[in-house]
């Protein structure tokens, strides 16, 4: 169950951080590899364009998965919505992922 609730923590501070870089124009450390040098980036703006749509729609999922998972605990929940549940969860740490990488290697590299 703690687990859980960091997750749900961790979904909301990545919209925080996300909508963060979108107004301000600068993007968090936490968001991008520790190698990367945004001094010498050449296109902060189309990572932020880019990251912005794809990291609200995961940190939604992720609260999303995770507050299923958390209601599960209390009270009883159809198992094809834990298990949908959890594959959007995975799924969506995938695909994250995956772009993320993507995406700082096109625009930040």
């Amino acid at each position: 169950m703690v687990l859980t609730l960091l997750l749900i923590g961790c979904g909301f501070y990545l919209l925080y951080s996300v909508i963060r870089m979108k107004v301000t124009g600068e993007i968090p450390r936490g968001l991008i590899n520790v190698k990367i040098n945004l001094d010498r980036a050449h296109d902060k703006e189309g990572y932020i364009k880019y990251i912005f749509p794809r990291g609200i729609i995961f940190g939604i999922i992720l609260i999303a998965s995770s507050t299923v998972l958390l209601l599960s605990e209390f009270m009883t929940v159809s198992p094809y919505l834990m298990l949908a549940a959890e594959l959007l969860y995975f799924g969506g740490i995938i695909y994250y992922a995956v772009i993320s990488v993507k995406a700082q290697n096109k625009f930040l590299f």
